[in-house]
């Protein structure tokens, strides 16, 4: 039987590669960035407002508690990611899709090797006591 890491990680894998992909083709036939990045963040709160709604209940209890300081440094992180989203949308129009995938998601790649390798083989790094706390 194979797990359901590696299921949910292999269909994140393909999902995130054809929506490069269909940018792409999106962004060939004249849709602005913007546009993209709209639908983007649309479907995203779609999606995760019903995942909260339908099977995560227990946190909405949470949601509401949290504090003014928390919301605003919420909203500087969505201020961050939208602004990155829509440069590399931009920059998607200057390139071809697998030199993106690979100068965006690489970092991303290397970064969680890092974090993975630190947390299961060495146990005294820096990188192990960060991730407990």
């Amino acid at each position: 039987m194979i797990p359901k890491r590696l299921v949910y990680s292999s269909t994140v894998t393909i999902l995130i590669s054809f929506s490069i992909f269909f940018r792409k083709i999106a962004l060939i036939k004249d849709v602005p960035p913007i546009t993209l990045l709209i639908q983007f963040i649309l479907i995203a709160s779609i999606t995760l407002s019903m995942n909260l709604l339908l099977f995560q209940r227990k946190y909405l209890k949470k949601i509401k508690n949290i504090k003014s300081k928390e919301w605003k440094n919420t909203f500087f992180a969505g201020v961050f990611l939208f602004s990155g989203y829509f440069v590399s949308n931009y920059g998607l129009r200057f390139t071809t899709s697998i030199n993106y995938s690979f100068l965006t998601k690489q970092p991303t790649c290397l970064a969680g090797g890092l974090f993975s390798y630190s947390l299961f083989f060495h146990n005294n790094s820096p990188l192990f006591h960060f991730s407990l706390n």
